[in-house]
């Protein structure tokens, strides 16, 4: 979805919703229910990423230079 402020009106709506609908092969009319997730992320032009290695003895450690 692409216009103006549309992050700011449509991030309250990223979570788990529940679907909830009767399909045409269900003779009883019995109520079908599942789930869905849905991520509402902004759209960045750019990002910085930074990969710095590190050697030690103790395993994976990161530590500031």
């Amino acid at each position: 979805i692409v216009g103006d402020s549309v992050y700011s009106k449509l991030k309250w709506e990223a979570g788990v919703h529940r679907v909830q609908r009767v399909p045409a092969t269900e003779a009883a009319g019995r109520v079908h229910t599942s789930t869905a997730t849905v991520a509402v992320m902004p759209e960045v032009d750019d990002v910085d990423v930074q990969v710095r290695h590190t050697s030690s003895s103790i395993g994976n450690h990161a530590e500031d230079p």
